[in-house]
């Protein structure tokens, strides 16, 4: 066998095996289940908090709704009505069930398109970017549950949305006061919450400053009334966690791209 074949065999090789390994850890802190850091020595910070979910849309006949369109202004969805598709705007995420029962998850893009939506006239938010949700325009999502930066896949009780200005994207928070929370995961276990959180997501118009928006995945109700209180005036402890391993099992986790970058690698590890 040449020697370049086996120089590209050697290092597919390598490749699948560390992909395989962060795709194991990614499995691993599904569990919630991250040792307590040593507080001394990490960002402390005040913060408030919100939450924002994955918002359930359904089919409707044609017209009685809108599709969702792409960066090209072009139908990318079946019609869903036009409340949900402004509430699905303002959420950043929308789950849409086709009159078949198949289920895809978009993301919001930008509010570049022509105007799809009278949201004024559909959502009760007297604020200047109701108006720009009906021009929003949107991509089919890689991650079950939506997109986040840099191909990280949204995770339910994991990521949260900042302002990339105060806390960096790729950061990593903890909250003593969401330790030891119970929450039911969408598989339906139920796990006790390790307190960590990821910035994965980049904050909206109103995620400013030391606000977070924390996501729940399909869930619309509070995910940690223990300390999400939708307030600026109630603040938190939280601290900003600089321990590598722990950042590399939060981004692991985020990962939903790696099963098919593992595919791919086999396949060409076979054809070698």
């Amino acid at each position: 066998m040449h020697a370049s074949v086996w120089m590209r065999r050697l290092a597919v090789s390598g490749y699948l095996a560390f992909t395989l390994t962060h795709y194991v850890q990614a499995q691993q802190v599904n569990e919630f289940s991250l040792p307590a850091p040593k507080l001394v020595g990490h960002q402390k910070r005040q913060l408030w908090a919100t939450w924002y979910h994955l918002f359930p849309a359904k089919e409707v006949q044609s017209g009685k709704g809108y599709p969702l369109i792409d960066t090209h202004n072009k139908p990318i969805s079946v019609n869903i009505p036009p409340k949900e598709w402004c509430l699905g705007a303002m959420s950043g995420a929308i789950n849409i069930t086709s009159a078949k029962g198949k289920k895809t998850t978009y993301n919001y893009i930008d509010s570049r398109g022509p105007v799809q939506v009278n949201c004024r006239k559909h959502v009760k938010i007297r604020k200047p970017w109701v108006e720009a949700m009906g021009r929003s325009r949107f991509k089919i999502s890689d991650a079950p549950y939506g997109d986040g930066f840099k191909k990280a896949g949204l995770v339910p009780f994991r990521t949260i949305a900042t302002d990339k200005q105060t806390i960096p994207l790729g950061s990593v928070l903890f909250v003593p006061s969401a330790r030891g929370n119970k929450i039911t995961l969408p598989n339906g276990k139920v796990a006790i919450h390790d307190g960590y959180f990821y910035v994965g997501d980049k904050g909206g118009g109103g995620v400013k400053g030391n606000h977070i928006d924390v996501f729940s995945g399909p869930y619309v109700d509070n995910p940690f009334p223990a300390f999400v209180k939708h307030t600026p005036s109630k603040t938190f402890e939280a601290f900003i966690i600089n321990d590598k391993n722990i950042q590399e099992k939060l981004l692991a986790m985020h990962q939903y791209h790696l099963p098919q970058v593992v595919s791919t690698a086999r396949r060409e590890s076979l054809d070698l």
